[in-house]
């Protein structure tokens, strides 16, 4: 059961991985995302937190699909910076959470696929930013490394 609890930090490593050298429209993107609270995510299954984290991959592909310079990638930071912070209480809410019962585990598997295309989908995105964007790199790239780390008080 222990690697199950451990399958939904591959989705925030794959974004690690691809934040540190990768949809839809930006059309598509929410134009407020939603913010998960402390509060709001204690009470979140870890089926609920993976359908929440292939929401906001799917979302942050979104906006990084629309970056192509630096005055772009800063239109979309404050947008990207809440979804970190997303990111930030989901993966707490998780690293306090047990073991998962049988039936979440059954859950979570039927959810792999999505987490890992979405999670690809947006390692791509960021790599081709990488790529081919150095300035917007150098704006999003703060941002986007602090997906994986704790939230600071």
């Amino acid at each position: 059961m222990q690697g199950m609890r451990h399958l939904l930090l591959i989705p925030m490593a794959g974004v690690l991985v691809a934040c540190s050298g990768g949809g839809a429209s930006q059309e598509d993107a929410p134009a407020e995302p939603i913010r998960i609270t402390s509060e709001a995510a204690a009470d979140m299954s870890m089926t609920d937190m993976a359908d929440q984290l292939i929401t906001d991959s799917e979302s942050l592909t979104g906006l990084l699909s629309g970056v192509t310079d630096n005055e772009t990638a800063e239109a979309i930071r404050p947008d990207i910076e809440a979804m970190v912070e997303n990111y930030q209480v989901l993966l707490t809410r998780f690293e306090s959470m047990g073991e998962p019962s049988f039936s979440e585990m059954a859950s979570l598997a039927s959810r792999l696929p999505d987490l890992a295309n979405t999670q690809q989908s947006l390692a791509t995105e960021i790599e081709r930013i990488y790529k081919n964007h150095p300035e917007a790199t150098a704006v999003l790239r703060d941002t986007l490394e602090n997906i994986g780390r704790a939230p600071t008080p």
